[in-house]
């Protein structure tokens, strides 16, 4: 049996879907792809970002290396392009008909699949948008479909997706909420477990068994954990390291629900936190602070960023902040959980507004000696904004 008749015979029989929201938000969500389509004068999208994938047709897949794209006519039906290994999840999981599977074992068969696709849809020197700012599309596959679709206009529109995305409706806020609370559970237990002589490991072990048993799917980014001077070192991960008095240890996960995730980080401290650690946890919480208050709507990121960097003051000259407050999240793949459709940073002049939602990545490192991190996620409101992440942001000190 090939891939052709393995879909024929799913869907010889009634499916039991796995869309993640009702028909009609796909529907809205298309219909504004549409109307920005019409404003650009592009005839169809070419989308290979496996969030963007997931967020017009709801298809995912944990194997996000293998190629795949959605086609999005302007007029016309969609379809979608996948490895053959995955039609079947690609008919359980969206709302387009027509599957096509390649053989993933042959890059050729991908654009010749994509060729007679574009050809069958009138598609030919016609202005087609493509991602190319995003994760998802080959460079090489662009080269051999403009070489083959001659007169074809292969335009970069990776903002389109981004446009659309960055304001959430109320079902994908939900999403965020549950999110949230898994997250939530995966942090108390983290917490729980921190004491001497425990691995970081074993610290994030526990943490993402909570985070499963409270519903979690597969993470888009793995539970991190970082002790002592290695977080000093921005992005350190567990790797076997034995806790001890004295270390911070550091904490950042992000529950899924739906594919929506909801991050944030906290900071533990074993035995008695020195001056130095209560005074820059003390900048980082101030930060934080600063920016629950700053983000309203109407306000840009940019002004919020300003806000934020004045919490650096008191530590401006022991302590690393990468100058990022902030940016937004929603529907992501690995390896990342960031969206990316706004950043909480200065030059960045992305006017707020309610539905927006942002992680706030504030973390303070001193080198060589230590790092506290602090975040929310939070959702912009009518008035202000709600973080929907847990509140308490107090140090956590566990007893040596």
């Amino acid at each position: 049996m090939d891939d052709k008749a393995y879909v024929r015979a799913l869907k010889s029989e009634p499916i039991p879907s796995e869309l993640s929201f009702p028909k009609a938000e796909y529907d809205a969500r298309v219909k504004r792809l549409h109307a920005e389509m019409d404003a650009r004068d592009l005839d169809a999208l070419l989308l290979s970002d496996p969030g963007n994938m997931f967020y017009v047709s709801g298809y995912y897949t944990f194997e996000t290396s293998l190629h795949g794209c959605v086609l999005l006519p302007r007029k016309g039906d969609a379809a979608i392009q996948v490895a053959s290994l995955e039609v079947g999840v690609a008919v359980l999981k969206t709302w387009i008909d027509e599957v096509i599977g390649y053989d993933w074992s042959k890059s050729g068969d991908i654009v010749d699949q994509l060729k007679g696709l574009l050809r069958a849809r009138g598609l030919v020197g016609k202005r087609i948008g493509i991602e190319a700012l995003t994760t998802g599309f080959r460079i090489q596959h662009l080269r051999d479909l403009e070489a083959a679709l001659e007169g074809t206009s292969f335009v970069d529109a990776s903002d389109i997706l981004y446009k659309s995305r960055v304001v959430k409706s109320a079902a994908e806020l939900e999403c965020h909420r549950e999110a949230a609370a898994i997250t939530w559970a995966g942090i108390q237990a983290g917490l729980a477990a921190i004491a001497p002589h425990k691995t970081d490991g074993e610290v994030a072990g526990v943490a993402y068994e909570a985070m499963a048993r409270a519903g979690s799917e597969f993470m888009s980014i793995q539970p991190i954990v970082s002790s002592g001077h290695r977080h000093g070192w921005a992005h350190t991960h567990f790797l076997r390291v034995p806790l001890k008095v004295g270390d911070t240890v550091f904490l950042e996960f992000g529950g899924v629900y739906k594919r929506y995730c909801s991050p944030m980080m906290r900071t533990a401290f074993i035995g008695k936190p020195g001056e130095q650690v209560l005074r820059v946890n003390e900048a980082l919480k101030d930060c934080v602070a600063r920016i629950i208050a700053a983000a309203k709507p109407g306000r840009t990121c940019h002004d919020v960023a300003v806000e934020a960097r004045k919490a650096l003051a008191p530590v401006a000259g022991e302590a690393f902040h990468s100058g990022v407050y902030g940016y937004t999240v929603g529907a992501q793949f690995p390896p990342s959980w960031v969206e990316g459709s706004a950043f909480f940073a200065e030059g960045d002049e992305t006017v707020l507004k309610p539905n927006m939602v942002f992680h706030t990545p504030t973390c303070f490192r001193v080198p060589n000696r230590f790092g506290i991190g602090l975040s929310e996620t939070l959702l912009i409101t009518d008035k202000g904004c709600e973080p929907l992440t847990q509140k308490t942001r107090d140090l956590h000190v566990v007893s040596a």
